[in-house]
């Protein structure tokens, strides 16, 4: 809290005080006054009024005659002369009860305050864990139970609720005279909480991008794959090697597009920052996936076609390759005799 309890009790005493103060300067009209002699300030006077005559070239007026005989000193009449010095309100005031009364209550109203001003403070103290609370930690923890998009957005929506109900209280509290202006610390909540969503989104975003660019590294090698032209065993071997792998991971790619989808669509509802790239990888995705099992059907199709050919083809080589083995194995042992 700025300034503190204490600064403000400070700043209303000297104030008072002020105000206090401000009866030195009224002036008592009616009662006791006190005269003051001052010879050197009437022997001025009468000097200066003398120099005014001489210098018009005529009498001094008779009050001022009278005055410059005052000037000189006479048994029994001193030349003296006075000045009024009037009393002020000063004692009076500080002195009165109900004004000393009053004081003394000013004096602590600000301190009293003080259970009030921190029970108001303490409002917010349920937001504590957003700077206790070590972001990078929590986050660790969250990743270790491996969440699925459904729980990162209960966590983003979360902190935004959070946001949203900061941004609903008032915007000052009133506690007697104190007024605590909240507006500052509602800023530096909001934007502790915007942190805390944006490492969220950020995490989900991390951990879907792997997962995205897997996806799309497989579907484009495989591609270059099936599209090769076949034209002979070796490309019908690689071929099915390949229509193999694909039946080995369709399932696990199904099941993972929908949530790579419904990430990046959380991700741009709440107003994560993601790179247009992504969005568009993302977009093109399924397309892509759909595209690679279409081409994967037609090589199916097409390797049913050529497999009479081929079929044909092999039978006559692995009689000649049997062929070759016994004549193999009958120049081995005619060796193996002599």
């Amino acid at each position: 809290m700025q300034p503190t309890l204490d600064e403000v009790q400070q700043m209303l005493n000297k104030a008072v005080q002020s105000v206090i103060n401000v009866s030195k300067n009224v002036t008592q009209w009616t009662k006791g006054r006190k005269t003051l002699k001052k010879k050197d300030l009437s022997r001025r006077e009468t000097a200066t009024n003398i120099d005014v005559g001489a210098a018009n070239g005529g009498d001094l007026p008779l009050a001022l005659d009278q005055n410059a005989e005052n000037v000189g000193e006479r048994p029994g009449s001193p030349a003296t002369s006075t000045m009024v010095v009037q009393k002020n309100y000063l004692k009076a005031v500080s002195e009165n009860k109900d004004i000393s009364k009053m004081i003394s209550l000013l004096s602590t109203c600000i301190s009293s305050m003080k259970k009030d001003v921190l029970t108001a403070i303490d409002r917010f103290k349920e937001y504590q864990f957003i700077w206790e609370k070590d972001r990078e930690e929590d986050l660790k923890e969250f990743l270790q139970q491996e969440p699925r998009v459904s729980e990162f957005e209960a966590k983003i929506r979360a902190f935004q609720q959070l946001s949203i109900e900061i941004n609903s209280k008032p915007e000052y509290e009133s506690i007697g005279a104190i007024a605590l202006v909240t507006e500052m610390l509602k800023l530096g909540l909001t934007s502790e909480i915007h942190l805390w969503k944006t490492c969220y989104g950020e995490a989900c975003n991390k951990k879907y991008k792997k997962e995205i660019n897997e996806i799309s590294v497989f579907i484009e090698e495989s591609f270059k794959k099936l599209q090769r032209e076949i034209k002979d065993l070796d490309d019908i071997r690689l071929a099915m090697a390949a229509l193999k792998d694909l039946r080995d991971n369709e399932i696990r790619i199904d099941m993972t597009i929908l949530p790579i989808e419904e990430c990046y669509a959380m991700l741009q509802k709440h107003e994560i920052d993601v790179p247009r790239e992504e969005i568009e990888r993302c977009d093109t995705l399924r397309y892509n996936w759909q595209k690679l099992l279409q081409l994967s059907s037609q090589t199916s199709s097409n390797l049913l076609e050529i497999q009479p050919l081929y079929k044909d083809g092999l039978k006559n080589d692995v009689k000649e390759f049997i062929k070759q083995c016994d004549k193999f194995y009958s120049d081995y042992n005619k060796v193996c005799i002599v």
